[in-house]
């Protein structure tokens, strides 16, 4: 595959995709990405993956990160527990480091903050009018 068909590729999943050198700072962000981690794509240079995550999350990542470099080309998983500032929550974090090219390829998708739907008019009328013994 070409490389801009490949660039056009990830810039067009809704999930977060990056890639981070072996001190954790970001090489490249795809357009999700840069959404979810605050910042614009042409803006991601010198700023740290772990810095994106709360403090509690950042200790845990960087000890997978220590197991990571030390087993290239196997994935491994990560799953942060706390949401960040504007709700958002990357699950199911994927990591690979290709200790060729000395990256790491980051692979997460995103929910969204749950939304009561108890609030809503619409679960309302469907809760009222349901056929099954409330």
């Amino acid at each position: 595959m070409q490389r801009d068909t490949f660039i056009q590729l990830l810039n067009k999943s809704s999930d977060i995709i990056c890639g981070l050198n072996r001190f954790g700072k970001f090489i490249w962000v795809n357009n999700s990405g840069g959404n979810y981690f605050y910042f614009q794509n042409n803006e991601y240079s010198n700023k740290i993956f772990f810095d994106q995550f709360h403090r509690e999350d950042q200790a845990r990542l960087k000890k997978v990160f220590s197991q990571i470099k030390s087993n290239p080309n196997q994935e491994f998983d990560f799953k942060a527990k706390h949401l960040l500032e504007n709700g958002n929550k990357a699950l199911n974090w994927l990591f690979t480091w290709n200790e060729d090219e000395e990256l790491l390829y980051c692979l997460a998708s995103i929910k969204k903050k749950a939304i009561s739907l108890e609030k809503d008019d619409s679960y309302q009328l469907f809760f009222n009018n349901s056929a099954f013994p409330k």
